[in-house]
């Protein structure tokens, strides 16, 4: 059954809103993905398992549950950027002591044009986020250009073209259409190799990707180093 148009015009609101959430909404919408993103979340930082003294970025930090999850790991500095200043705020306050220690900088910004030196960070994570990336290669590059030589990545993600192929049932309920709705939307929609491939194109090297098929609408973490000498 389709959605009647009652239902379907809220619902186009709330992806509208996800990309760069303000206001109200946008911090309903940050709360609600803090918890629908906390099991991805900390999936991907085990994977990821960062050194204790890492300077970390995450790029579209949203409400900032990722950094203070990464904040409990690494003792090093924490920094965000997002487009939207109502998460800029709520990075904020979720992340309040390492505010008042100093160790917390947020910023409004771009993945495609980064606010950030060169070579600032051991580890750079965006999870979530790459969906809404104009040009994903270009926001890739930037991560290459502000990690430290031998410097971590890592992208995750819960909707891909990795979801099982004996579909659960919420895969069932929203995965195909869902999915081929957002791509057709302008998301960028990837497999782990896709992603992979991408990922060694910009210049990382030792890359590697892990998925959970059954997971949301497929689950997906890409990990990479930043090369000695790039």
């Amino acid at each position: 059954m389709s959605l009647t148009a009652p239902l379907r015009r809220p619902l186009e609101r709330i992806e509208t809103s996800l990309s760069r959430p303000t206001g109200p909404l946008g911090i309903a919408i940050g709360h609600a993905m803090s918890l629908q993103h906390y099991t991805l979340t900390a999936w991907c930082h085990r994977l990821l398992d960062p050194p204790a003294g890492a300077s970390v970025l995450d790029i579209g930090c949203g409400s900032g549950n990722a950094l203070r999850l990464l904040g409990r790991r690494c003792s090093g500095r924490l920094a965000g950027v997002d487009p939207s200043s109502t998460m800029v705020e709520m990075t904020r306050r979720a992340n309040r002591s390492a505010d008042r220690q100093d160790r917390l900088t947020v910023q409004q910004g771009s993945a495609l044009d980064l606010p950030c030196a060169d070579d600032s960070f051991d580890v750079v994570t965006a999870i979530e986020t790459l969906y809404f990336w104009p040009d994903p290669r270009r926001g890739l590059r930037e991560a290459l250009r502000v990690l430290r030589p031998g410097g971590r990545l890592a992208v995750a993600l819960e909707m891909t073209r990795d979801a099982a192929e004996v579909p659960t049932l919420l895969q069932r309920v929203f995965g195909a259409k869902f999915t081929q709705r957002s791509a057709g939307a302008g998301l960028s929609i990837v497999s782990g190799a896709e992603l992979a491939e991408m990922v060694g194109d910009t210049g990382f090297d030792r890359i590697r990707f892990a998925v959970e098929p059954r997971r949301s609408l497929g689950w997906l973490c890409v990990l990479a180093r930043k090369p000695d000498r790039c």
